[in-house]
């Protein structure tokens, strides 16, 4: 099949995941292009993560509604469609989701048209209740353009389902190569606890929230780490008053030597679509302590592969529970890890992806069959 995957927010989690599925499509003989817009926390030698036979077309998209450049990406999208008429669109982020659904229906290419929000733009807790009311409406009557939304998470599905279109909503929970992710070794002694989190420092990850965690056990037998970059002067100096190490943008490889060396992983995220940072460590062999919000809650079994928490009471509480008690810290992350590499493997994924490419493909031959048929009569 020719396969187009389209994203604008091509960074962090989602520069992984689409990455991920990019690759597996290719090693299975595919044709890939992946289409995107190019992000500060975009990795500088990204072509290295995508396999060479991967035609890569850079095309701005902006994140915000902005009706001049909209039009411009959504013009430019319309015409790759017409010109290469793609076995397969699929779309990820809302942006991408939005202009994409637009091109493809334009382009009569609808049917074949599947889109992953990753992150409900409705569900966003740092815009007003208007914005949200309005981000809500727009993916209602995206929906109408056609085509497929596959949800990366059980509450996402539910979202979507209640929200915007129960009849066009499936999923496929998100998964990462676990090849490169190494087991934390729980014989090695070391002089802290590392509680640490990963991701852009912005108010989708509720930094403030691991600033107070950290103002209560940062002392010398607990260190904090944030791996990741971006945030504003205010809450970085706050994060270098109080002790916490900010990586800064730094390679994957980078990321799962530091995730490996955590004791516990935290994740203070306000909305989620289901996210890789705590599936990877998981499979690194790492317990999670979750917020209790769309995408967390889909990927943690409170008591068994670590907690999910409603306050910062209850993530107070159980992050103390773990850093005092090392043996329960090894059991939660012992079955995390299990848990993760069976549940949230690529080779996964890719067999429920596929064959929802391929019963697009088959319902539009079969579309243009009839059509032929009834030229012909």
């Amino acid at each position: 099949m020719k396969i187009f995957q389209i994203t604008q927010a091509f960074g962090g989690g989602v520069f992984f995941s689409v990455s991920n599925i990019c690759n597996g499509l290719s090693e299975q003989g595919h044709e890939v292009t992946l289409i995107f817009s190019e992000r500060e926390e975009l990795p500088k030698d990204y072509q290295k993560y995508l396999r060479p036979n991967i035609k890569l077309t850079p095309l701005p998209m902006c994140t915000s509604i902005h009706p001049w450049y909209d039009l411009k990406s959504l013009a430019a999208l319309y015409k790759i469609f017409k010109k290469n008429k793609p076995d397969v669109i699929h779309l990820h982020s809302s942006k991408a989701g939005a202009l994409g659904r637009v091109a493809a229906w334009m382009a009569g290419l609808q049917k074949n048209t599947f889109y992953s929000p990753r992150g409900l733009a409705f569900l966003r807790k740092d815009v007003s209740s208007f914005q949200k009311a309005l981000f809500e409406k727009i993916e209602w009557l995206l929906a109408k353009f056609g085509g497929q939304i596959i949800a990366c998470s059980q509450s996402e599905l539910q979202e979507v389902q209640v929200k915007v279109s129960s009849e066009r909503a499936v999923l496929i929970e998100n998964a990462v190569d676990m090849s490169p992710i190494p087991e934390k070794n729980y014989e090695l002694q070391t002089q802290h606890i590392v509680i640490g989190t990963v991701g852009r420092i912005s108010p989708q990850k509720n930094p403030r929230e691991f600033l107070e965690l950290a103002k209560k056990f940062n002392n010398n037998g607990v260190k904090f780490i944030w791996v990741g970059g971006g945030g504003e002067g205010e809450i970085l100096k706050e994060f270098k008053d109080i002790g916490i190490e900010v990586t800064g943008w730094v390679t994957r490889q980078e990321v799962l030597k530091i995730l490996g060396q955590m004791d516990i992983y935290v994740q203070t995220s306000l909305w989620e679509g289901m996210p890789l940072a705590v599936i990877e460590a998981q499979a690194a062999g790492v317990p999670t302590v979750v917020r209790n919000a769309v995408g967390n809650r889909d990927v943690v079994s409170s008591g068994e592969n670590g907690f999910i928490v409603d306050d910062f009471p209850q993530l107070e509480k159980f992050v103390g529970q773990l850093i005092d008690n090392a043996e329960m810290r090894k059991r939660l992350g012992q079955n995390a890890r299990s848990t993760a590499l069976k549940r949230f493997s690529l080779d996964r994924l890719l067999s429920e992806l596929v064959p929802l490419y391929e019963a697009a493909c088959a319902k539009q031959a079969m579309c243009e069959t009839n059509i032929s048929d009834k030229k012909a009569s």
